[in-house]
């Protein structure tokens, strides 16, 4: 069986602009998703104060991670009902909004004793990541080039997203 070479140059020009996108949505989430969720134990510890015990901001963490598992569920059910491309930009503007309002409201939920206002906002905000472009970059990903190339798209897209969570997690703190 003969191995035929791919017309890298035609793929560039052809898919290129595809894989720029794909690659900056992929490394901006990852700069966000991963960096918030690797900081998300700190950020609540220090919302609670020097002086709490461990098992509260441990129980304040445990709930808040347990907000990703609705957004992943109920974005699997809204990508197959929007697809993939909708579903990821609904999510990512959905998160936005909670965001932004967050960023708002950040005076009033950065109190010890509004802990559960914070991680519940928090926690919506971690969902739509989730609901978005967590469940579905993978899916544009692989839907956005042809079969040929579709791995090394995919590998590309994904080593940005991983460049981003690396970056998110070095400036973050």
């Amino acid at each position: 069986m003969a191995h035929t070479a791919t017309p890298w140059a035609l793929v560039i020009r052809f898919y290129g602009p595809r894989l720029a996108a794909v690659a900056a949505i992929w490394f901006i989430y990852d700069f966000s998703a991963y960096a918030f969720g690797i900081y998300s134990s700190a950020i609540v510890a220090a919302l609670l104060g020097p002086d709490t015990q461990l098992w509260k901001a441990l129980g304040w963490n445990v709930l808040l991670t347990l907000f990703y598992l609705p957004g992943a569920l109920v974005g699997s059910f809204v990508s197959d009902w929007l697809g993939p491309r909708r579903t990821l930009a609904l999510g990512a503007a959905a998160q936005a909004v909670v965001g932004f309002a967050m960023a708002a409201a950040y005076p009033s939920l950065a109190r010890p004793e509004a802990v559960g206002g914070f991680v519940a906002v928090y926690g919506v905000f971690l969902a739509l990541g989730e609901l978005g472009p967590g469940n579905n970059i993978g899916l544009v990903a692989s839907t956005t080039s042809a079969t040929a190339v579709r791995g090394q798209y995919y590998g590309v897209a994904a080593a940005a997203g991983k460049i981003g969570a690396f970056v998110g997690g070095y400036v973050f703190p």
